[in-house]
C-alpha cells in the first residue's frame, strides 16, 4: 500500500486540524533515519494537477490501509464524503475506518443496534446500518477551541497515538515508548555528530596552525637561501673584481687601455674593492690627463665617485659644485651641478653613484670662511638625477655621512654619529626605514 492512512473531511468544518492530525501521525514514532512514520493522504497534499478529480480519489483509497474520518455535521452533510466512505467500504474491511468526532454528536442506540437518528448529526449516511456493534470513536471536538495543535500538546499527542496504534500494529502505551526510544537514539545520534564534528574541528585547527607554522619556517628558510645567494653573489663580484685588478696591476705600461678598461669593469663589480685601484690606474697611466683642464680647480682629496654603469665620472670643487664627465668623452667640458641653494654655504665632501645614474652627495659646513646659519643641521644629504641635473634635499638626513646605493640604485643608505641608519627610497626621496645597530656605525654597504 502506497499509504498507512487516508483522511476523510469537510474543509468547511476541519480546514484546520485535518493538517495538524496529518502532521501528527507523520511525525509520532518517526525512524531517525525516515522522512515520515507514516504515508498520510489528505486532499491537499496528495493530489497534483490532474483531469480526473474523482478517478485519483479512488486510487488513493485503493491505495490506503486506513480511513480515518473527521466526522462532523458538515461532513455527514458532504456528498464527497460519503462518497468516499461507500467508495472505501467496497473492497476494504469495516475495521480500517477509524471515527474521530470534530463536531457534532456520535450517539448509538443499542435497542436498533445502529446510530441514534435523531440525535447523531455527525454521522454520514453511508455509515447506517453498517456496524454490528457500537464503534469506539476519538473525540477530538475540542481540539477546534486549541489554539496549538501539535505534540508539544499533550492532550492532542496521546489522541494521535491513539490514532496512529493501529497503523503500526501497537497499543498506544507501546507506541510512547517506541517514540521515546527514537528521540534518545536522535539525541545520542546528535551528541555524537557534535562530538566528532567537534574533533574534526580541533584537527582542522590543529593542522591550520601546523600549515601556517610550516609556511611561516618555509618563508623563513627561501629568506636565508636568498641571503645566501646575495652574499654568494657579492662574493663573486669581489672575486672577480680582485682578479680584475689584479690583471690590470699585471699589464701596467704594457697595454694602458687594456689595464684601464680591467680597472674600470673591476670597480663595476665591486667599488669598494676596485676604486682605490682605478684611481692608481688614472694617475698612473695618465688617465687624469684627459679630463683636460679643470676650471673649478679640482685638487687632490676632493671627492670623486665612478658611475656602477660606466657612464659618468663625478667630481666635488670647493665652490661647492659637483662636475660631471661622461666616460666616454672625457676631453669636452664637464656639466656642472650647482649647488642648491637651501644647502648654501655647505660644499660636497662625499659622492656616491647608484645605478640608473643617480647621485647622492653629502653637503658638510666649511671649516673656514662663511659659518652654517643653523649649526644643528651642518650636514645634508641630497641626490641628483644626472639625466635631468634636478637635485631633491632628503629630508632627516642631518649629520649623516657615507651614502651607499643599494644594487638596483633605488635606495640609499647613510649612517650618522648617533648612532642611527636611515634609508631613503630615491624615486620618492622619503625615508623607507630606520635602524638603530647598537653602537656607531663605521660603514654602510
Amino acid at each position: 500500500m502506497a499509504y498507512q492512512a487516508f483522511i476523510s473531511y469537510s474543509h468547511a468544518a476541519d480546514d484546520a486540524l485535518a493538517p495538524a492530525l496529518q502532521h501528527g501521525l507523520q511525525t509520532l514514532a518517526r525512524p531517525w533515519n525516515r522522512r515520515r512514520a507514516l504515508e498520510v493522504f489528505r486532499d491537499q497534499t496528495g493530489l497534483a494537477v490532474s483531469p480526473g478529480l474523482w478517478s485519483s480519489i479512488q486510487a488513493a483509497l485503493d491505495e490506503s490501509e486506513h480511513f480515518v474520518l473527521l466526522a462532523s455535521p458538515e461532513a455527514a452533510a458532504s456528498p464527497w464524503v460519503d462518497r468516499e466512505i461507500e467508495h472505501w467500504l467496497e473492497s476494504h474491511p469495516l475495521d480500517r475506518l477509524l471515527p474521530v468526532l470534530t463536531g457534532g454528536e456520535w450517539v448509538w442506540d443499542p435497542s436498533r443496534g445502529d446510530f441514534d437518528l435523531e440525535r447523531s448529526t455527525a454521522v454520514p449516511p453511508s455509515l447506517l446500518g453498517r456496524f454490528r456493534e457500537e464503534p469506539r470513536h476519538l473525540d477530538l471536538r475540542w481540539a477546534r477551541t486549541t489554539e496549538t495543535l501539535d505534540l508539544r500538546n499533550s492532550s492532542f499527542r496521546e489522541a494521535v497515538a491513539q490514532l496512529a496504534a493501529p497503523m503500526h500494529g501497537m497499543t498506544p502505551e507501546d507506541l510512547e515508548s517506541v517514540d521515546v526510544s527514537h528521540y534518545r537514539r536522535v539525541v545520542r545520534l546528535r551528541r555524537a555528530v557534535v562530538a566528532v564534528l567537534s574533533v574534526l574541528l580541533l584537527l582542522v585547527s590543529v593542522a591550520g596552525v601546523v600549515a601556517v607554522r610550516n609556511t611561516r619556517e618555509a618563508r623563513h628558510q627561501q629568506s636565508l637561501a636568498e641571503q645566501n645567494l646575495r652574499l654568494a653573489e657579492q662574493q663573486t663580484r669581489r672575486a672577480l673584481a680582485l682578479q680584475l685588478v689584479a690583471q690590470a696591476e699585471t699589464l701596467g705600461e704594457a697595454d694602458r687601455s687594456l689595464s684601464l678598461l680591467l680597472s674600470l669593469e673591476a670597480s663595476r663589480l665591486d667599488p669598494t674593492e676596485a676604486w682605490g685601484s682605478l684611481v692608481d690606474r688614472l694617475a698612473v697611466l695618465g688617465g687624469l690627463e684627459r679630463i683636460g683642464d679643470l676650471p673649478s680647480g679640482v685638487t687632490t682629496g676632493d671627492p670623486a665617485a665612478l658611475d656602477p654603469d660606466g657612464v659618468y665620472v663625478a667630481a666635488a670643487t670647493g665652490d661647492g659644485d659637483i662636475r660631471l664627465w661622461q666616460l666616454s668623452q672625457l676631453e669636452r667640458k664637464p656639466v656642472v651641478l650647482t649647488r642648491p641653494q637651501d644647502l648654501y654655504p655647505r660644499v660636497p665632501d662625499q659622492l656616491a653613484f647608484g645605478h640608473g645614474g643617480v647621485l647622492a652627495a653629502r653637503y658638510s659646513c666649511p671649516s673656514t670662511g662663511v659659518s652654517c646659519s643653523d649649526q644643528r643641521s651642518k650636514t645634508r644629504l641630497a641626490i641628483w638625477d644626472t639625466q635631468t641635473r634636478r637635485s631633491r634635499i632628503l629630508p632627516q638626513s642631518t649629520d649623516f655621512e657615507g651614502p651607499t646605493f643599494d644594487g638596483a640604485g633605488t635606495a640609499v643608505a647613510a649612517s650618522s654619529v648617533n648612532g642611527k641608519v636611515r634609508v631613503w627610497h630615491v624615486g620618492s626621496a622619503t625615508v623607507s626605514r630606520t635602524l638603530t645597530p647598537g653602537g656607531r656605525p663605521t660603514a654602510v654597504a
